[in-house]
């Protein structure tokens, strides 16, 4: 039997992970804090408690959680174990791209996601469905670029910032990154020529903060 990958939520995005596990040959077994979603479960994959396995010997674990403050708060609590970055195998890579990712701690790439070279990326990021992202590009711990997000080169984004479905974010240069600011939400379909302040939203052609 193919060994097990512990997918913390049962979400539609804990879902979204759990068909890359079964495409990379591992089965995965969700994690639920409760016993009534355990006995409501009717899904044909394994549903654990969390207890249950948090403390069992080699096991491997994804954050199915799309909120970057929740899925922050939960890698917090559970540092210890063992993430591993999960990517589809329908991805593409500058030279050295795909080492780095592997190296790095708990991200999910999904299909068609492509980046070139000269990026840089931290922990439990998501790179949903056709996210690309271009030359020497700084992405932080537990950004979420969604499905469609175009990320061009010489770019900076902030911690727990959120780019929106289709959205684009403009060049920056070798001597002035467009910045992202931590825990900024960039509207779907935004399209950003310049750096955005801090935990803020911006919307809209060209992207203006609106809060």
């Amino acid at each position: 039997m193919n060994a097990p990958l512990f997918i913390f939520g049962t979400g539609g995005h804990a879902r979204d992970i759990a068909d890359i596990v079964t495409i990379l040959d591992r089965r995965p077994v969700f994690v639920t804090r409760s016993l009534d979603e355990c006995e409501r479960w009717s899904d044909a994959d394994e549903i654990v408690l969390e207890e249950n396995v948090v403390s069992r010997s080699g096991a491997e674990f994804a954050l199915g959680i799309g909120d970057n403050h929740t899925r922050a708060r939960i890698a917090a609590i559970y540092a210890s174990l063992c993430f591993p970055t999960l990517i589809h195998p329908d991805t593409s890579f500058g030279r050295g791209q795909r080492a780095m990712l592997e190296a790095s701690t708990g991200s999910v790439v999904f299909a068609g996601a492509r980046f070139t070279g000269g990026i840089s990326t931290g922990a439990f990021c998501t790179f949903n469905l056709n996210v690309t992202v271009s030359h020497d590009c700084e992405i932080a711990d537990f950004v979420n670029l969604s499905p469609g997000a175009n990320i061009a080169g010489n770019v900076r984004i902030g911690r727990a910032a959120w780019v929106g479905l289709g959205a684009v974010v403009n060049q920056g240069s070798d001597t002035h990154k467009v910045t992202i600011g931590a825990n900024t939400i960039i509207g779907s379909g935004a399209v950003v020529l310049g750096d955005c302040a801090a935990n803020s939203v911006y919307a809209g052609v060209p992207a203006r903060k609106i809060r």
